[in-house]
């Protein structure tokens, strides 16, 4: 019993007095004897479990209490690390450095495949040209010498006359829609046309270029606008041809104004990668007593003062206070283009520190412009000037430019998705200035919904672009609402202390014996520590078939937890912020009928976006029942037990832990902050499960 101990060490010269002692000492702890068949089947179970070796290598080596926790866990990942390179034996032949030279070279042999692609088509074209004279000799040599004299016929001449060899050494063509017809003669000379820009392309500009080709294939945006009232040439291909919807946005997922138009226009959920910094959100800021005489010729008002002097105190301020992001006000009309690019130009003129930024020579130079010309704009921050307003005596014309003819749909959206961070939106109208009645277009119903989900309301179901032209008329439901994701930020103290206050009862977290550092565990607690340990093994190692709906569902209980969560979930998922960052008030509802005729406004400033289509919402309170939709389960993971324990051994490292991050269907399995690093994610972490 004493072997290995300093009371028996040199028993043999020890003294008598000391030895009887040390015996009677023995016979009065009877406390190991009492706990000994306990621990020896705690020891049995534990070579059942394949844990044997663990336990007498630990013995052997007189591993303290407070690193038994630490030792397990590395035992864990070694036997995943063993198991993984065994079943596929190329991992076991990499190490870190290894996989960082082969990401390297790769890099390094695409961008020179690329960098030479130019060079290998010119070469292909060459070959092309020279297999063609080769075959037409005759004809060959009367081309070159009619293109050497000053007196050469038009192009469209040209390849009539020399058709066999022209379309045959130039076998791809690039052309504007509307030069074709004075370039290409009649007669189907393509095997495909492809057409970009079809959604702001008219069909009768491309009828020539469609007649001259077997086979027609149409690239464009359904909801770009080009100005026209007319279909475009993509909506008429839509009718009559089958398509694909092209799902993946290169923009960063976010559920501000982009997803908005997203869901008006296509019938799939659009996916996104996750931004590693928290997106600003979309604001809209309420003009007061915008109000003007109605424009001539267009009856309605347009225009109004109080927003023009509005929307160039927010260029000046954005001027300098975000100087390093570009900027761009967008509008619906070009004449309130014109009046708001004078008077900022105007204010501009006479603050000389500002003249920098709006310096024409600039990369993405400072401009206004108007719906039908915003199509080419990109900018980091984008101002949408509503432009309408009321009459001097407070009534509103339901008459709103281009919102009100067929495409206004496309305006709209065409304006929201030009900015790569946050748009704000400037209106001298707000919903309850709206009759819902009253509108008969998607684009001013649209505008309706926009401010109506700007103010913090949820957004309403409608019929994608995509599917009322391919003959479907059914509405689809927005996806239910989240709340937006704060900026990651250092976990504060106190849930690091009811984080090992927890783990110290007994949780099951291997954290739990590590907070228990430089302190003599009891029987009981090590019990539990053993216990837990063994449960967290049988759960990662248990058939995922099996284990999978109860880990699942007490995984999601613990992170989807209701708003009696807590002071960090008191925020209703449904109450989007609203202006200038406020948050819809609790228990507003959308009303069951229209909306109220103009001049009757609804309580506190909001109302419903689609009258009788919206169902009413209940303020979230502890009680209140489900939602008729059922809330959809997150996605099941393979390797959720192997990421379960990554993410709380990083956590334990004091770094920032997102599970299942991201807003669309593309998501991150693992994303990952520090400290140090408020407000970015700096590490994504994704492993190769079948979602992969």
């Amino acid at each position: 019993l004493l072997d290995g101990t300093g009371a028996g060490a040199d028993l043999a010269r020890t003294d008598l007095d000391e030895l009887e002692r040390r015996v009677e000492a023995l016979a009065a702890d009877r406390a190991d004897l009492e706990t000994l068949p306990r621990r020896t089947e705690l020891l049995r179970r534990l070579g059942f479990d394949g844990l044997g070796e663990l336990v007498e290598d630990l013995r052997a080596r007189r591993v303290p209490i407070d690193q038994v926790g630490a030792e397990l866990e590395l035992a864990w990942w070694r036997s995943v690390l063993e198991l993984i390179a065994g079943a596929e034996p190329t991992i076991s032949q990499y190490d870190g450095t290894s996989l960082s030279q082969v990401a390297e070279r790769f890099r390094r042999l695409d961008a020179a495949y690329l960098a030479g692609a130019s060079a290998r088509v010119h070469a292909a074209a060459d070959e092309t040209r020279v297999a063609t004279m080769k075959l037409y000799p005759d004809t060959s040599r009367a081309a070159i010498a009619e293109l050497a004299r000053s007196s050469t016929v038009s192009i469209r001449d040209l390849a009539a006359k020399y058709e066999d060899i022209l379309f045959a050494a130039r076998p791809a063509w690039l052309a504007s829609p509307y030069l074709v017809p004075q370039v290409i003669p009649r007669g189907r000379h393509f095997d495909v046309l492809i057409v970009a820009d079809g959604g702001r392309l008219p069909t009768a500009a491309a009828l020539p270029s469609i007649v001259r080709a077997r086979q027609t294939v149409v690239v464009g945006d359904v909801l770009e606008y080009g100005g026209d009232s007319v279909p475009s040439l993509l909506d008429d291909m839509l009718r009559i041809a089958p398509h694909q919807e092209i799902l993946r946005d290169p923009h960063p997922a976010t559920e501000g104004l982009r997803a908005f138009a997203q869901r008006r226009a296509l019938v799939g959920e659009v996916v996104a990668v996750p931004s590693p910094v928290a997106p600003e959100q979309d604001r809209l800021v309420t003009v007061e007593n915008g109000r003007g005489p109605v424009t001539e010729s267009m009856e309605y008002v347009e225009s109004t003062e109080a927003e023009l002097r509005r929307v160039t105190d927010l260029v000046i301020e954005h001027a300098r206070t975000r100087p390093e992001r570009s900027l761009a006000v967008l509008t619906f009309t070009e004449e309130h283009a014109r009046r708001l690019m004078e008077r900022i130009m105007n204010t501009v003129s006479v603050i000389p520190a500002l003249r920098d930024y709006f310096d024409p020579g600039a990369r993405e130079v400072f401009t206004v412009l108007p719906a039908a010309q915003a199509t080419s704009v990109l900018r980091d921050d984008i101002i949408v000037s509503v432009g309408f307003g009321k009459t001097p005596h407070g009534r509103l014309l339901h008459r709103f430019g281009p919102l009100s003819e067929e495409s206004g749909r496309k305006a709209l959206a065409t304006v929201i998705t030009r900015a790569r961070g946050r748009t704000t939106v400037v209106s001298s109208l707000g919903v309850q200035d709206l009759d819902h009645a009253r509108m008969r277009t998607d684009g001013a119903r649209d505008l309706r919904a926009l401010l109506w989900v700007l103010q913090g309301g949820h957004d309403v179901p409608v019929v994608p672009h995509v599917a009322a032209l391919t003959g479907s008329e059914e509405a689809v439901a927005p996806p239910l609402p989240e709340a937006p994701r704060a900026a990651p930020a250092a976990p504060e103290q106190e849930e690091l202390a009811a984080a090992a206050e927890q783990s110290a009862a007994g949780t099951g977290q291997e954290s739990g014996t590590a907070d228990a550092a430089g302190e003599n565990l009891s029987d009981e607690d090590l019990d539990a520590a053993i216990e837990a340990a063994l449960a967290r093994k049988a759960s990662a190692s248990a058939d995922s078939a099996d284990a999978a709906p109860e880990t699942e569902q007490g995984a999601e209980a613990e992170q989807e937890t209701g708003p009696e969560a807590g002071p960090a979930d008191e925020t209703d998922a449904g109450d989007g912020a609203g202006p200038d960052g406020e948050t819809a008030p609790d228990g507003e509802t959308a009303p069951d009928g229209d909306a109220a005729p103009d001049g009757d406004a609804a309580p506190d400033g909001d109302a419903a976006p689609d009258g009788a289509d919206v169902p009413a919402e209940e303020p979230a309170t502890e009680g209140a029942a489900a939602p008729l939709d059922p809330v959809p389960a997150p996605r099941e993971l393979e390797t959720d037990a192997l990421v379960q324990d990554l993410a709380d051994r990083l956590r334990r490292l004091g770094l920032l832990v997102e599970r299942d991050f991201g807003l669309s269907g593309d998501r991150i399995e693992l994303a990952l902050g520090h400290p140090d690093m408020p407000g970015r994610l700096l590490l994504a972490v994704d492993t190769d499960g079948s979602h992969h």
